[in-house]
């Protein structure tokens, strides 16, 4: 017989005792093994036959699945605004012979936060005209407004000359708003 064909019968028969527990059954506790007489393995090759190699199967791993991230809900920020943007000294209310006084509304954009503010003011030649606000800091309710005010006089140097503009800010947790006033 030709070696090869000897070698490949050799090797399927080997695979058919591993395959099939070597002819003995398990022994279990308590028992004797005991072999069982199996019937020789016969193979009958033909020219046109080729054996295959049977992969093992590898063991595949079983992928743990991940938790997503629960979603969380963002934080209702309270965010400040500040209207007009902008003022012209004659669109102030006067009050009196030479006062005037430009109002603003804040708001609050949260509808469920609070809302601190502050405000400070100057014009463009460097006069610090935050005395002359109505109120330099506050608290705004969930969707709250206010009202901010600039008394301007004509003694104060802060809207004397044509042209000079006042600038108003108005600072929150989140945000900064400058409106202006121009004279």
């Amino acid at each position: 017989m030709n070696r090869s064909l000897v070698a490949l019968l050799w090797c399927s028969c080997i695979l058919v005792l591993v395959l099939a527990g070597c002819g003995s059954a398990p022994a279990t506790a308590g028992t004797a093994a005991t072999a069982t007489p199996q019937a020789p393995a016969t193979a009958t090759a033909s020219p046109s036959a080729t054996a295959s190699p049977t992969a093992t199967p590898s063991p595949t791993a079983t992928p743990i699945p991940t938790r997503a991230p629960s979603p969380t809900a963002r934080p209702s920020v309270g965010r400040l605004s500040v209207t007009p943007a902008t003022y012209y000294f004659n669109q102030c209310t006067p009050s009196g012979r030479s006062s005037y006084l430009c109002s603003f509304t804040l708001r609050n954009a949260s509808p469920t936060l609070t809302l601190a503010w502050t405000a400070k003011a100057w014009n463009t030649h460097g006069i610090n005209a935050t005395p002359y606000l109505t109120a330099t800091s506050g608290t705004l309710a969930p969707s709250g407004t206010s009202t901010d005010g600039l008394w301007l006089n004509g003694e104060t140097g802060v809207c004397t000359l044509i042209g000079t503009t006042v600038y108003l800010q108005f600072t929150g947790p989140v945000n900064s708003v400058t409106v202006t006033v121009t004279c």
